[in-house]
């Protein structure tokens, strides 16, 4: 259990949290919080804890406040050290690998969209981390979190073993506010807005559509208000999705008069975003006033929208994939192909869209696909591939060396497929840029294209990795609210994404290995069984066949190994599993106590009835075994005292401990202790299928040697059986033959009998009533 001082302190910390939290929201902030959540170790997606947050546009600042607790009701747990880490991350699921495990073949995996924050419950100061973002972008916020694995050589303990391990729990909140010592104002594109600055900065905001790759905030005009003799001169800073600093990469200085222009060009900004202009006077220590006349301008593609400059069809083309069906193709598994034949050329671009939402698509894995047709140039040609999310990229450098998703290129001539996978893409509008360059192969000088190229562009939204996990995993669909997100479930040591990394990898020949192992141990069961039905055990017999089969049929699908085959639903194989082994301990202790058949016969349904109500309310419970256990021992104890008073002898005799019982209980000791204290994850499968061998041996030491089943015995079985049969058979004819008079004559067996078909046997149940009789058909 926790320490007194560490509930004041986990106390003290929820208090302090719920303190800063009432004061930030009195002073106008806004403040949101999730309810606190367990916390799993990390093993692969599936045990990831994911939430969301919504940030307005134009929010100031914002601080994330992460705690990390320990549930102080849970009583009689270990208390233990744990470190947790939480990974913020904009639009979309984070993507880390605790492990550095790497991905798949040509998969984005660029990480610098999230913030890492660690956390720990060594200390009081490492249970809670504030994160302050200054100008955080609006939309959606995504935080993942999982406590830190140390799972490596972890003991496996049956439940209720020992103390379980105390639950620790995140609790993620956040406080925002809107700056509203600096005013903001919406400007429209296209026309001049006269805007008056004076010693405060200026805030201006304006929402820039899709299909645009540029655009340019001009000044028209400057004048100063006052004083008379100062010079207008002002800054002027661009951002998007947040409120810009002096840092920003777009970023200009603006002394003006009549003959300066003032331009700030901003390419390939992200579309479908507001933006913010920021005009600030460098000196405010001096008041000047200025009023400025501000003209902004966009230029993209498209239709409907007067504010654009068009771009013509001669310079380059656009295409809008439908993206519809993607939601229905990631969460139901539709297929879906959306193809299109694409002409290539040098001289201006393929640009194609498509738009992703994060909680409908975002859980599942984006996969782009360039394929060349059959028809190859003269000439050679490269064809060059930018994607990039909310940024339309349209010139050839641009594309070239893309800085943007991804960056790809395929030779023409070698007629080859370029496919590009991204894992949780982030929400946004997303834009593929496609060029070609030709060159003379044998001077390798560049040329114009004069061949015609044309490609297909798939663009398809999957689980995990096209739908599947490879060779060594399973792909899964977790659901948490109203997220989803598929996840590869990895075996024999494989890990990453798409279970592709081998660094901790099992070989196959170690997998088989393994597996028959635990598969094979189970066989001496069956001699256990053979034992029981030669010392004429039968229903004890049953159940050990029952435990042979069960227990094979489930480790054939538990082994976590390639090989690993599936007879029936997991949770029915573990049941009959657990259920037939602790029967099989029940029924064996039956066998052992000197008790009448009618009490053994009544022990054996209690026992079923009992462990069937025992397994249900918890299948793994250490109290499974115990319970069984105790009063098996206290019921043979009984019986051998009852039998040593009436007999006035020493039972079992020595001769018995010596050869049965002591084996047998040294076996079963020995098997208790490696099954409670030495298996472990990286022994498991070893020490495991020893369990199987030291339970079957007990059995078969413990199990006591009645009169053996002989031949002879079987014979007569068999013999009687045919008699049985034969009788039936008769009584079967009689029925089908006609009523007919019998008459019973007295006299002797050697009585002559006329008109007779058939003498009926009389069994010797009725000699008493006949006994010198024969029955006649006449």
């Amino acid at each position: 259990m926790l320490k007194n001082e560490e509930r004041v302190l986990i106390f003290a910390l929820v208090v302090a949290s719920t303190t800063y939290d009432t004061i930030a929201n009195l002073a106008g902030s806004t403040y949101e919080v999730k309810e606190p959540h367990a916390l799993r170790e990390f093993h692969d997606y599936g045990d990831v804890y994911f939430s969301q947050f919504s940030m307005p546009t134009g929010t100031n600042y914002a601080v994330w406040t992460f705690i990390l607790l320990s549930n102080p009701l849970q009583s009689k747990c270990q208390p233990s050290n744990i470190s947790a880490t939480v990974y913020l991350q904009h639009e979309g699921y984070p993507i880390f690998t605790p492990f550095n495990e790497s991905f798949p073949q040509s998969f984005d995996t660029d990480s610098s969209y999230f913030t890492k924050v660690s956390l720990d419950t060594s200390g009081i100061q490492g249970r809670r981390v504030d994160l302050f973002i200054r100008s955080p972008a609006a939309g959606r916020w995504f935080v993942a979190a999982y406590a830190d694995p140390q799972f490596l050589n972890k003991k496996i303990r049956p439940q209720g073993f020992s103390a379980v391990s105390c639950k620790h729990f995140l609790r993620v909140s956040t406080t925002y506010s809107t700056d509203t010592s600096y005013p903001q104002e919406p400007v429209p594109l296209s026309i001049p807005r006269n805007i008056i600055v004076d010693d405060s900065t200026k805030i201006l905001s304006y929402f820039i559509e899709r299909n645009v790759y540029q655009y340019n905030i001009s000044v028209v005009n400057c004048k100063v208000l006052s004083p008379p003799d100062a010079k207008c001169q002002f800054s002027l800073i661009s951002k998007e999705d947040m409120l810009p600093s002096m840092v920003n990469e777009h970023h200009i200085d603006c002394e003006w008069d009549n003959n300066t222009e003032c331009q700030l060009s901003v390419s390939s900004p992200a579309v479908n975003h507001w933006h913010y202009a920021a005009i600030t006077i460098p000196d405010a220590n001096t008041s000047v006033s200025l009023e400025i006349t501000i003209l902004i301008k966009a230029e993209g593609c498209g239709s409907g929208i007067q504010t654009f400059t068009w771009c013509s069809v001669d310079q380059y083309y656009t295409d809008s994939l439908a993206t519809d069906m993607l939601a229905v193709n990631f969460v139901q598994e539709v297929p879906l192909f959306t193809t299109t034949e694409v002409i290539i050329r040098d001289d201006k671009p393929y640009i194609a869209s498509f738009t992703i939402e994060s909680l409908v698509h975002g859980g599942g894995t984006l996969k782009y696909l360039l394929e060349a047709a059959d028809s190859l140039p003269k000439n050679g040609a490269t064809i060059y591939n930018c994607i990039s999310r909310d940024r339309m990229v349209i010139k050839m450098e641009d594309i070239k060396n893309c800085s943007q998703t991804a960056n790809t290129t395929m030779k023409y001539t070698e007629n080859a497929d370029m496919a590009y996978h991204i894992p949780y893409p982030q929400s946004g509008v997303w834009y593929i840029s496609v060029i070609a360059e030709c060159y003379n192969p044998s001077t390798n000088t560049l040329i114009d294209c004069t061949d015609t190229m044309k490609v297909y562009t798939n663009i398809t939204l999957r689980r995990c990795v096209n739908s599947q996990c490879g060779e060594y995993g399973s792909c899964y669909l977790y659901a948490q609210g109203v997220l989803y997100w598929s996840v590869c479930r990895c075996k024999a040591g494989y890990r990453g994404y798409g279970c592709t990394d081998d660094t901790e990898a099992i070989s196959k020949s170690l997998q088989k290995l393994e597996m028959l192992l635990l598969i094979l141990s189970n066989l001496l069961f069956g001699v256990a069984g053979a034992v029981a039905i030669y010392r004429k055990w039968f229903s004890e017999a049953l159940l050990y066949f029952f435990v042979l089969f069960a227990s094979s049929f489930y480790h054939a699908c538990d082994n976590g190994t390639i090989y690993a085959v599936c007879v029936g639903d997991y949770s029915m194989l573990q049941y009959f599993d657990f259920y037939g082994s602790i029967l099989a301990v029940w029924v064996t202790a039956m066998a052992i106590s000197e008790i009448p058949p009618k009490l053994r016969s009544f022990l054996h349904m209690a026992g079923v009835l009992g462990i069937l109500i025992g397994t249900q309310i918890t299948l793994t419970g250490l109290w499974n075994f115990v319970i069984p256990l105790i009063i098996a021992i206290a019921i043979l104890a009984t019986s051998w005292a009852r039998l040593c008073r009436r007999t006035k002898a020493c039972y079992p005799k020595f001769k018995i401990w010596l050869t049965q019982l002591l084996p047998g209980i040294l076996s079963a000791l020995i098997g208790l202790a490696l099954y409670s204290f030495v298996e472990t994850n990286s022994n498991y499968f070893y020490v495991h299928s020893i369990w199987h061998l030291l339970m079957a041996t007990a059995i078969i030491f413990l199990l006591p040697r009645t009169e053996k089943l002989t031949f002879s015995q079987i014979k007569s079985w068999f013999s009687k059986l045919n008699i049985k049969r034969r009788r039936n058979t008769i009584a079967d004819e009689r029925a089908a033959t006609p009523t007919q008079t019998v008459m019973i004559v007295a006299g002797t067996s050697d009585e002559t009998v006329t008109n007779s078909d058939e003498i009926i046997p009389i069994s010797d149940d009725n000699n008493e009533d006949i006994r010198d009789s024969q029955a006649i058909i006449i």
